[in-house]
């Protein structure tokens, strides 16, 4: 399902080795992986094992055909 959220892990920083947590989500196109750092604050987004800039995850993310809790209203 496009938008579904997948189980988070935990790997080390690369800045400052604090624990990172990673949420996937799976888009049109694939997965977007954020990468967070509680320690330094350290994020980034990962795209086919490639870093990617939040602006192109985000315009994927629009793009997106996410059921809504309340599209049954809109249509009425």
């Amino acid at each position: 399902m496009a938008g579904e959220a997948k189980k988070s892990n935990t790997t080390a920083c690369a800045q400052c080795t604090g624990p990172m947590v990673s949420i996937s989500l799976r888009v049109t196109s694939g997965m977007r992986t954020m990468y967070s750092c509680s320690t330094c604050d350290l994020r980034v987004w990962v795209a086919e094992g490639d870093t990617t800039a939040l602006r192109s995850v985000l315009a994927e993310l629009s793009e997106t055909d996410v059921p809504r809790r309340n599209s049954r209203l809109l249509q009425e």
